[in-house]
C-alpha cells in the first residue's frame, strides 16, 4: 500500500487536482465543494509546515484509497499503487510503498 512521505508534493495543492485524474469534470465539483478554505496558492488553509495538519481526519478526495474507491472501484489495489506512484514520480513527489 502507499503512503504518504510527506513531501509537500503538488497534489497536495487543491486546485492541481483536476490535472491529476483523467475524470476533470467530476473532481472540479468536489474541488468547488472543498470544506476548507484554499489559499491564493491553491494549497488548503489546513496545510502548516508543508503538512496537513488534520491529515487523519482529512477529506476523502485528499486519500488516494477514498478517491478510488468513489471514481475506480474496480481498480486493483495494486493497479491503484502503481499509478499512484507514477503519478506522484510525475509531480515530483517521492512515493514509498509501506
Amino acid at each position: 500500500m502507499m503512503t504518504c512521505t510527506a513531501c509537500s508534493s503538488p497534489c497536495c495543492n487543491i486546485r492541481n487536482m483536476r490535472r491529476l485524474f483523467n475524470f476533470p469534470d467530476e473532481m472540479q465539483v468536489v474541488v468547488d465543494n472543498f470544506p476548507h478554505r484554499i489559499g491564493w496558492d491553491g494549497f488548503c488553509e489546513k496545510r502548516v509546515n508543508g503538512l496537513c495538519s488534520v491529515y487523519e481526519n482529512r477529506p476523502w478526495v485528499c486519500n488516494t484509497e477514498e478517491t478510488r474507491k468513489r471514481f475506480k472501484p474496480d481498480m486493483s489495489q495494486n493497479e491503484h499503487d502503481q499509478l499512484t506512484a507514477k503519478g506522484c514520480m510525475i509531480i515530483g513527489g517521492r512515493p514509498s510503498n509501506g
